[in-house]
């Protein structure tokens, strides 16, 4: 029997595989400037968690971020950072206290 078809008739046991490796929590402390496997995000879903000022900057190195959604998560002035985000296409902003 061929080779190939030898390998397509036995698959490799489960015992052989190698599970993912588990995700990342993201959390105030994290830099998405130091962290390559964030920079690529394109949709991120922070909705209701409280985060604080000092988090909100690092969003801004999230350049390739079209969908983001911040609800029920602020309280205070609307962001600035918002504004570098170019490619942001979607932002929902609702269920948040701003002055």
């Amino acid at each position: 029997m061929p080779t190939v078809l030898s390998s397509l008739s036995r698959p490799p046991s489960p015992s052989t595989w190698t599970p993912p490796s588990p995700p990342r929590p993201l959390t105030p402390d994290t830099d998405p400037a130091r962290d390559s496997a964030i920079l690529g995000l394109r949709l991120l879903n922070l909705s209701n968690n409280v985060f604080n000022r000092t988090f909100l900057p690092k969003l801004s190195k999230l350049t390739s971020l079209h969908v983001l959604d911040l609800y029920n998560n602020l309280i205070g002035d609307l962001p600035m950072i918002l504004i570098q985000m170019t490619k942001l296409s979607h932002l929902h902003l609702g269920g948040n206290f701003f002055l």
